[in-house]
């Protein structure tokens, strides 16, 4: 997994045989990334950003990913985002 991604916090699905990772903390600071594996090519990669960095929670329907809220820090209080982002990977 690339150094970009996530260590810990973040959020995963899978969705056209890829996995997807989002959002999710390296060290004490949220980040914004959304990376993607593809276990039949063996690879990794970073996809896109998401406009804003969070510890994110994540559903998923109809080949679409929802972020929705999540924390701005992984420090208490932990200010929550109020935003909902979607997000539709390519086939």
């Amino acid at each position: 997994m690339p150094d970009t991604l996530a260590a810990f916090g973040c959020s995963a699905c899978l969705i056209n045989n890829r996995f997807f990772i989002l959002g999710g903390a390296s060290g004490m600071e949220p980040n914004s990334t959304v990376g993607s594996y593809d276990p039949a090519e063996d690879v990794w990669s970073l996809i896109s950003t998401m406009p804003e960095p969070r510890v994110a929670s994540i559903c998923t329907l109809d080949n679409k990913i929802y972020v929705t809220g999540g924390a701005l820090t992984v420090r208490p209080p932990h200010p929550a985002v109020k935003t909902v982002e979607v997000f539709t990977p390519d086939k």
